[in-house]
């Protein structure tokens, strides 16, 4: 749910009833914040990049710039248990109008502008700081699904992608993408948690979901090898059962279980994930794949 609390940039207006000048009160002082539309002052790109943040101020009509403006801003994201901040960028600007930048950070959540603005009344000089919180938003920006396919690589890959997020970072919000219990982004990381770049740096995202894919593909392959220390005639996996195990384990669990008295293996109770994973992976090696393929 929106927090109710927050200001939209483009609806903030700051009105004051006085403010302190050296000992003497100056009256009727306003700051407007302007930003982009819908809540959102900036949007991660499908690079992925957190560009410069642009901040427009302008003072009430009677009112001017005495000095430079002191501001520090902070993204923090909140939502679905997690507690990220970026590092607080911070700086001083001698105009109304000025960027704020994070380097090299790719975060998104709820950006807040905190600023210390010294305003002049033209009528007679008297100067005095205006202090003005805002909050907004940046959001995120959906890569293609080419370029998504394109990293992931290996079909297998490409099919757990698509199973788990329809190989989208953000939702139509362009929040990351949220699937129960924890699951984050393109392939939905959980186990063990993504990190605060992983939920907004779809390559991130993607390079740790493919090591994580790996490392089940590692465990389902070593799989019968295990099992024979209780079991000896446990036999090795077919090509296309190693690939059912792999796909369950990804989405948790495992496919198969060994049944030693008819000596085959036999499958476990399961949600069906890995059934329509192959199902899918060979839908899409015999040139039909599911129609949100591409799009």
């Amino acid at each position: 749910m929106p927090d109710t609390k927050r200001q939209n940039f483009d609806e903030l207006v700051k009105a004051i009833s006085t403010f302190e000048v050296a000992g003497t009160v100056v009256a009727d002082g306003t700051l407007h914040i302007f930003a982009i539309p819908d809540q959102v002052i900036a949007r991660i790109t499908a690079e992925p990049k957190l560009p410069k943040i642009p901040i427009n101020l302008r003072v009430s009509p009677g009112f001017s710039l005495s000095g430079e403006i002191q501001y520090s801003a902070v993204i923090e994201y909140k939502e679905h248990g997690r507690n990220d901040a970026s590092h607080r960028a911070s700086g001083r600007s001698g105009s109304l109008g000025f960027t704020v930048d994070f380097g090299d950070i790719i975060q998104g959540g709820t950006f807040t502008l905190e600023m210390v603005v010294p305003l002049r009344r033209d009528s007679d000089g008297a100067t005095g700081n205006l202090r003005v919180t805002g909050t907004s938003s940046v959001r995120g920006d959906n890569p293609t699904k080419a370029d998504v396919r394109s990293r992931l690589g290996e079909l297998p890959l490409q099919v757990t992608a698509y199973r788990e997020s329809r190989l989208r970072q953000f939702d139509a919000s362009g929040l990351p993408l949220f699937g129960p219990p924890n699951g984050f982004g393109v392939m939905q990381l959980d186990t063990p948690p993504a990190t605060a770049r992983q939920l907004w740096d779809w390559r991130q995202n993607v390079d740790a979901g493919v090591a994580l894919f790996r490392q089940k593909a590692n465990e389902a392959r070593t799989y019968p090898g295990r099992v024979r220390n209780n079991y000896p005639d446990a036999t090795d996996f077919t090509p296309e059962q190693l690939k059912l195990e792999t796909y369950q384990r990804y989405n948790g669990g495992g496919y198969w279980q060994w049944d030693d008295a008819n000596k085959r293996w036999v499958v476990k109770p399961n949600n069906g994930y890995a059934d329509e994973s192959l199902r899918i992976e060979k839908s899409v090696a015999d040139g039909n794949p599911p129609p949100d393929w591409n799009q």
